[in-house]
Order: structure tokens, then C-alpha cells, then sequence
């Protein structure tokens, strides 16, 4: 699977099956390896002995039993589902805001300068144009501006290093 949101891939199928079944599998396979030691262990003793009272689970009600059982796998496929999601879910802060208010956010004024097609006041869209910035504009950002702008230039489907490479062509040969 690709690193794109996880509900919105196209992919469902298997990634139902990656939750489901790749948590369920261990647990389904631990249980029918326990089983198959306890009727080894219960075959091996001798019907009479005292021996055998221990080999059984404790006396609960049968549904308590479906209770706890369903409770265990929806705890398995909770964590299953999280694990996915955290490995899925986008590192840009566009997607996290959108997950976050449902809705895209709005441009930060000090990326106002490094796009095309922009509306001051309105949500980001595919429509935005990245372009490359100056070297005076690229020294005056800080580490985490430059970082959500690379971020802005890679959900806009772009390679910001081809952005950054024609900033570096533009500059002076001696800067």
C-alpha cells in the first residue's frame, strides 16, 4: 500500500484483511496450538487420576466464555486498526488538518509568496501553483516553514527538491 490516507484507498479489501486477519491469525493459531497440547496432555492421563481436574478450564458460564472471547478479538482488531492507521495516516500538516477540522486549511501568510493561483482567505486546493522561491525569501524561513512548504509541494503531487534545485540555479555562482 502506498502512503496515501487510508480511507481513501481504493484498496479496502486488503487492507480489511491486514487488520483483521494479520492480528486474528496469531491468535487463531496460539489458540489451535493450545488446544492441540491439551488434548495431548489430556490423552496422556490416565482417567481415574486427580491430574485431570487441572487440565480444564475453570467452570464458567458459556456465554461469560463468548463474552470474553468476543472482547478479546475486538481489542485485537482495535489494535491491528491503529497500527494501520498510524503507519497510513499523512505526515503533511494539509491532511492532518483536514482529519482534524473537515475541512482544508488556510495558506500561512508566509507561503503566500511561493504560490500561483491562490486566493488570500480561502482553503488549499489542487489548483495551487508552487513555484520557486527566492534565495532572500528561502534564508529568511525558518526550519518548519521550509518543511511545511515541501510538505504543501509533495500533497500538490510536485517534487519540492526541483523547486529547491531551480532556487539554487537562479542564485549568484558565488552565494
Amino acid at each position: 500500500m502506498t502512503s496515501k490516507f487510508l480511507l481513501q484507498s481504493k484498496d479496502r479489501l486488503n487492507v480489511w484483511k491486514s487488520v483483521v486477519w494479520g492480528k486474528w491469525r496469531r491468535f487463531v493459531l496460539l489458540l489451535i496450538t493450545l488446544i492441540s497440547i491439551l488434548g495431548i496432555i489430556q490423552s496422556q492421563i490416565p482417567t481415574g487420576s486427580s491430574l485431570l481436574k487441572y487440565a480444564y478450564l475453570p467452570q464458567l458460564d458459556w456465554l461469560l466464555w463468548v463474552i470474553i472471547g468476543l472482547a478479546f478479538l475486538w481489542v485485537i482488531t482495535l489494535e491491528g486498526a491503529y497500527s494501520l492507521l498510524r503507519e497510513y495516516l499523512p505526515l503533511n500538516w494539509i491532511e492532518r488538518y483536514r482529519i482534524q477540522y473537515g475541512r482544508y486549511p488556510q495558506l500561512p501568510e508566509y507561503l503566500h509568496p511561493l504560490v500561483n493561483k491562490y486566493t488570500k482567505g480561502e482553503p488549499v486546493s489542487k489548483d495551487i501553483e508552487p513555484i520557486a522561491p527566492s534565495g532572500q525569501l528561502w534564508n529568511r524561513m525558518v526550519t518548519s516553514q521550509k518543511k511545511e512548504w515541501k510538505e504543501m509541494v509533495e500533497w500538490l503531487g510536485e517534487d519540492p527538491q526541483d523547486l529547491v534545485d531551480l532556487m539554487k540555479m537562479m542564485l549568484p555562482k558565488d552565494w
